[in-house]
Parts: C-alpha cells; sequence; structure tokens
C-alpha cells in the first residue's frame, strides 16, 4: 500500500535503534512476567495487532491496547514465543512515514514452539516524551516449521538426489512430473501466476503438488489476450519468488514477454505442471480426509487423483464471462465477442466498433482500436476510476526503498484494514490533485469518474470489487481528443442488427461489438466445481470480511482441504508462503481447526 520512508526522527524521538531496542527490552519483559497492564503501557490505545499464523493458524487482527495485552499474554503459554530481537540481515530501524503518520519501524524475528517467526512494529513517541515509544501496529507472521524449513539459501541441497540407481536429473524430474501410481499432496488449479507462485513454495517445503491448467502453454492466459496488453504495475513491484528481472527488461512488461517468463519460471523451479488439462470437479472425502478430483488430460482421457489438498488459483475470476442484459443484442448481425476472445485481424480497419464497458480491458481495446484503424465508441455503464499511469505506481513507493521485496512484502502485511483504508484515501486525494487536469479533460467530454470504494480509488477497488477503473496508458486522451467517441449506456433505446439506437432517434451503426464487462466472481467456481452446498459453505470470496480480512483468500475456507490463491502479482507472491505454510501445518497435523 502507499507508504513512503522519510528521514525526519518522529516527534523528536531518539535514533530509531536505541527507541526500538529499548521497546524490545521491556515488551520481552512484560511478557515474560505475564503482567496484562505491563503489555499494555507498550501500546497506544487505538493500536492493532496482526498476526499471520504465528499465535494462530490463520490471518487475525487484534485492535486496541487491552485486547492485544490480553491476547498475548492468553496465548503465550501455548506459543512460547522467543525473546523478540531486531531480525538479523535486515534493514536496521528507520524513522518513516506510515499511513500519514510518523513512526520508529523496526523488523524484528523471534521463535515459537511451532517454528521461526518475523514481525515489524511501528513506534510512535508520546509528545510530552519523545523517549516513550509506544507501539501504534504490530505485525507477526510464522517463517518456517522446525525440522521442516524450506531448502533455501544456505539449507539448499548439495546435489540432485539418486533415488533410482542410473536416473539422471532429467530421469528423475520426467517421472516426478508424471505421477504414474501415486497422487500429488495438493493439486493446484490454475497455472496462472498464482498458481505457480504456490507450487513453488509448496515445493520448497517438501510438499508433492501438482499444477493443471486447461491451456496448451503456461503463459497462454496472457499471449491468448488483446495484443496492446501491457502490465500496468512497474517490475519492482512484481518479483517472482527466488527468480529476479533482467536487469535490461522495460519497467512495464508487454504480455507475450511476460507470458514467457512465466513459463521460463516453471522450468526453472522444476514445477509439475500439466498443461492441456481440465479441472472436472471434485468431492471431499471426510472419511479418508482427500478429495476425489476427477481431471481431463491433453489426450481426453479422464483420471481422478486423490489430494489431500485442492487451491483454487484461477485469478480470483471464474471461467465465465460475465455478459450484460441487453435489449435487441441477440439480433446483432456483426461480430460480438467477449474482451477476453477478442483477437485483431487485417480485415479491421475501416470496421466500426462499439466497446461497452469503461473499466482496463475496455479502454486498453478502444485505444487498440482506433490506431488499428477502426470508429470507436465507447459505451459506459457506470462511473470508473481513473489514474495515470505515474500515479498509480506511486502506490509501489514501499518498493523503491533499497530494501529487500522480503522486507518489502513484510511491511505491506502490517497493515491492518482502517490503516489500508486511510492510506488509499489519503493517497486518492493527492493523485486526484495531481491527475486534476486529466480528470477535468474526462468530465468535460461527459465521462463520470469517482473516487473508489470509501474513496479509496484503484487500490481499493481491487480488493473491494476486483475491478471498476483505469490505469490510463493513453486511452484517456483519445476519449478527450474525439479519437474514441463516448455514449452512456442510459442514452441506448435498444441493440439492433447494425448496432445501436439511440433514445433521442440517433444510431451508432458497428461491425463488432466487445464486450469489455468482466467476469463471475469466484463463488461461482467453487459451485460449478465442488456444487452448492460446498459453495454456500465457503461463503463471499474476496472483500474485506467483518473481520478485517480478505475473505477466504490464502486462509483456511470452511471446506476442509479447499483453499483458494488469489490477487495481483505483489499480494499473490507475498500471500503465498503463509498458504503453503498453512497447507503444510495441516500436512503435519499441526493445524487442527473448527470448520
Amino acid at each position: 500500500m502507499f507508504m513512503t520512508a522519510t528521514k525526519q526522527a518522529p516527534n523528536g524521538a531518539n535514533d530509531p535503534v536505541s527507541a526500538a531496542t529499548g521497546w524490545l527490552d521491556r515488551f520481552n519483559s512484560a511478557l515474560t512476567s505475564g503482567n496484562v497492564e505491563a503489555v499494555g503501557e507498550l501500546f497506544v490505545e487505538h493500536s492493532h495487532w496482526r498476526d499471520v499464523l504465528a499465535f494462530q493458524w490463520d490471518y487475525r487482527t487484534i485492535k486496541g491496547r487491552e485486547a492485544i495485552s490480553r491476547r498475548l499474554v492468553k496465548e503465550t503459554p501455548t506459543v512460547q514465543p522467543g525473546e523478540l530481537r531486531l531480525a538479523k540481515g535486515h534493514t536496521a530501524p528507520i524513522n518513516a512515514m506510515r499511513v500519514g503518520r510518523a513512526s520508529v519501524e523496526a523488523i524484528v524475528e523471534f521463535e515459537t514452539a511451532v517454528g521461526s517467526a518475523k514481525g515489524v512494529v511501528r513506534l510512535v513517541s508520546a509528545p510530552s516524551d519523545p523517549s516513550d515509544g509506544r507501539a501504534l501496529a504490530f505485525m507477526t507472521a510464522l517463517q518456517t516449521i522446525h525440522g521442516h524449513e524450506p531448502r533455501l539459501g544456505d539449507n539448499r541441497i548439495e546435489r540432485v538426489p539418486e533415488d533410482q540407481p542410473g536416473e539422471s536429473w532429467l530421469d528423475k524430474l520426467a517421472r516426478e512430473r508424471c505421477f504414474e501410481g501415486k497422487d500429488p499432496e495438493v493439486l493446484v488449479v490454475g497455472a496462472g501466476h498464482s498458481g505457480l507462485f504456490i507450487a513453488t513454495r509448496l515445493q520448497d517445503l517438501g510438499v508433492e503438488t501438482l499444477v493443471i491448467d486447461k491451456l496448451p502453454r503456461i503463459g497462454d492466459n496472457w499471449r491468448n489476450r488483446y495484443r496492446s496488453l501491457v502490465l500496468h504495475n512497474e517490475l519492482c513491484a512484481n518479483g517472482f519468488p527466488h527468480l529476479p528481472y533482467p536487469e535490461n527488461w522495460p519497467v512495464y512488461l508487454p504480455k507475450d514477454k511476460y507470458a514467457g517468463w512465466l513459463e521460463a519460471f516453471a522450468e526453472f523451479m522444476e514445477l509439475r505442471v500439466w498443461t492441456a488439462t481440465t479441472f472436472l470437479g471434485g468431492a471431499f472425502d471426510e472419511a479418508s480426509g482427500r478429495w476425489d478430483a476427477r481431471i481431463r488430460g491433453a489426450d481426453g482421457r479422464e483420471r481422478t487423483l486423490h489430494p489431500r489438498h485442492v487451491v483454487l488459483a484461477t485469478g480470483g475470476f471464474a471461467p465465465r464471462k460475465l455478459y450484460p442484459k441487453l435489449e435487441g443484442i441477440e439480433y446483432f448481425r456483426g461480430l460480438a465477442v467477449h474482451a477476453a476472445d477478442f483477437k485483431s485481424s487485417p480485415d479491421l480497419p475501416g470496421k466500426k466498433a462499439i466497446v461497452i464497458g469503461t473499466g482496463t480491458s475496455g479502454h486498453d481495446l478502444s485505444r487498440e482500436l482506433v490506431d488499428l484503424g477502426c470508429k470507436v465508441t465507447m459505451v459506459q455503464r457506470g462511473s470508473t476510476q481513473v489514474i495515470s499511469l505515474t500515479q498509480a505506481n506511486l502506490a509501489y513507493a514501499l518498493y523503491h526503498e533499497k530494501r529487500s521485496t522480503e522486507e518489502s512484502d513484510l511491511i505491506g502485511l502490517t497493515n491492518d484494514f482502517e490503516s489500508v483504508v486511510k492510506s488509499c484515501q489519503e493517497y486518492t486525494k493527492l493523485t486526484n490533485e495531481l491527475d486534476k487536469e486529466l480528470i477535468r479533460g474526462l468530465h468535460a467530454v461527459g465521462f463520470r469518474t469517482d473516487d473508489g470504494p470509501s474513496g479509496g480509488g484503484y487500490l481499493l477497488s481491487v480488493y473491494e470489487r476486483r475491478g471498476g477503473y483505469y490505469i490510463d496508458v493513453g486511452a484517456s486522451q483519445y476519449l478527450i481528443d474525439g479519437r474514441i467517441q463516448l455514449v452512456r449506456a442510459e442514452a441506448i433505446a435498444k441493440y439492433g442488427p447494425d448496432g445501436a439506437e439511440l433514445k433521442d432517434g440517433g444510431r451508432i451503426e458497428a461491425d463488432i461489438i466487445v464486450f469489455a464487462t468482466g467476469y463471475h466472481g469466484s463463488e461461482v467456481e467453487i459451485e460449478k466445481y465442488f456444487g452448492a452446498e460446498v459453495a454456500r459453505k465457503v461463503g463471499q470470496i474476496w472483500g474485506y470480511g467483518e473481520d478485517g480480512e480478505i475473505r477466504n483468500a490464502w486462509r483456511p475456507t470452511s471446506q476442509r482441504g479447499l483453499w483458494l490463491q488469489l490477487g495481483a502479482i505483489s499480494a499473490s507472491r507475498n500471500h503465498s508462503k503463509y498458504l503453503a505454510l498453512g497447507i503444510k501445518a495441516e500436512l503435519l497435523g499441526l493445524a487442527r481447526r473448527k470448520r
């Protein structure tokens, strides 16, 4: 989220290292004593503690000094947290501006009875005593499980083990990818970035994982999109686990370049991926604790696998495209196609096109069609949050700091829901001011904009409604200049054989109608694959729930053995680590949850 570092000490505080170590000493002493009041004195009244698997096997946010101190003291005998200390090998404590508040921010580490953990503490000073730092935000997150540490860095293996005499590395890899006569422990559905990330994290933990994807090649979910598609966020925020991008790559990746990177990543990580393989559905057997998961391979043959866990990693959207109900659209004689299926062709120049929808795909495709020589009319159904590319990437300021991606991910994990909303609101006010000429130009041609859910701009639009925004990479100026015509949906009476008829008697002729209208959510996908009862049990997916956490993403669902790995690249990378730890804990019998 939108956060920036600053060199100024908060409220005249002492140096950040002294402030952080002093607080940690007091915290360790208070927690060891089991004194609720002493622990509470180390937090400000309206503080929060966000825990990810370190003290319990889920995501959880606790708010308020008293609730935090009571829970910490209550859970300490079971969790057995060791002394918190500054994390070795990480950036030393700094004076930072986070969520509009000056603070001392420190990355910490500690041990628990189960494994190793890291966290972040943000301290603010009392106006009367700058040396009296108290925690405004506290985050703890499990990193490893004792005895099952990932084979990374100094813990990597020396050589590939020879499981069978005379078997080469390539022979071993081919054999393991077949899963002949055995089942994977985890079946991952979807080989986009979300699926590849969770498979990598699970493989790091020694979990036998199979990824399946219905498309012929890894990366086809990007290759098959419209040709002008480019990632709209900077390379620095889009890192993959274990594999940095080449230093000579562009800041914004074209879709085909990114598709190739996905394919290469899967190969470099030696992931077990079956392409051209369709997931048909599954049922969970409570007695055996396994799924009956039906798949259809590239050869058309069906097979039933019996994994302990199934992870849906299909991007947060069901394969079913969303089409609006439009009067008369069935009579249209031209090409009517969803944005996901649109392909450029040599006969496009001179054609007339209607693009329905003003989100990212609607804008990108409208511009592409104009550049290909088409006359384009964009139909706006509802207001859309618009932000320029430069201002949109201010949100990733954290990843421009001189620190590792791992550290940035930890810091991003610290914010609770209220902090996220406040940060997004402040960010949107700033970017609206910076983009005021752009927004004024759009309003002048009748384009309706909004500030996103709760005034939180495109960032909250991502987390609350999966879309409804546009990061401007050029189409906005096309609208302002009139190269893309704009009509509001309410001005259209009905559609017909040759396009749209307007309520004022006018007509919009069209050879092509493109539906840039999105997809159904994962709730539809759950019902399709697992039935209405499981869909009801799991409930709503995505968006913030009453507990202040994203509903059903990266965390246990109410259906045993079913997980969802969702989100943009940065979120998926960050949370895949904890989803993998949660699955590993269940496989080891460490995490016993009530569902």
